[in-house]
């Protein structure tokens, strides 16, 4: 299965409502921010060069849904 297809891991609530940046597997998170520049400079700290960011949900933020 390509990275791409594989669904995230769920992500810690400690790191909910920041920008978090992952390995280029999708297997760990290797740094996280308050803003989008502060998660990609402390990936670059850790090692990581090329990072996949996002965007974590709030704690309190729930999805709900389905399909009809």
């Amino acid at each position: 299965m390509a990275t791409e297809d594989r669904p995230a891991p769920t992500v810690p609530r400690k790191f909910a409502g920041q920008w978090i940046a992952w390995n280029r597997t999708r297997t760990a998170i290797v740094a996280s921010g308050r803003t989008l520049d502060d998660a990609c400079r402390a990936a670059e700290a850790a090692g990581e060069s090329a990072p996949i960011l996002a965007k974590a949900p709030r704690a309190d933020v729930r999805f709900l849904g389905g399909v009809r």
